[in-house]
């Protein structure tokens, strides 16, 4: 009977224990997803400014390729953005990470 109560109880206390784990798998997935769209709005930021300032002085075949590189990472933040939509259900990814990078520029 002392055994049963002790089993039981030890049981009751992992059970609680494991409840409380803080972050599952998709919520760990979901913060690296809006972790990566945020990296990728930043650099395409960066190198749409680049390819402006290399088309401005003239420099158009390097301009074309900052270009290429800028359509490439639209595209991967859009990717991430429809995954975050669809797997995660976040209303506004694109938006709200712009938000975020424009807060933490802020500060």
């Amino acid at each position: 009977m002392k055994r049963l109560i002790f089993m039981m109880a030890g049981i009751a206390f992992t059970t609680v224990a494991m409840a409380q784990s803080t972050d599952t798998k998709v919520e760990m997935d979901k913060k690296k997803t809006e972790k990566q769209l945020k990296n990728v709005i930043k650099e395409k930021k960066d190198e749409k400014k680049e390819a402006g300032t290399d088309l401005k002085h003239l420099k158009l075949d390097k301009a074309i390729e900052d270009r290429k590189e800028v359509r490439a990472d639209r595209r991967l933040e859009h990717k991430k953005a429809r995954h975050l939509r669809n797997v995660h259900g976040v209303k506004n990814p694109i938006h709200k990470a712009q938000k975020e990078i424009r807060e933490e520029k802020k500060d």
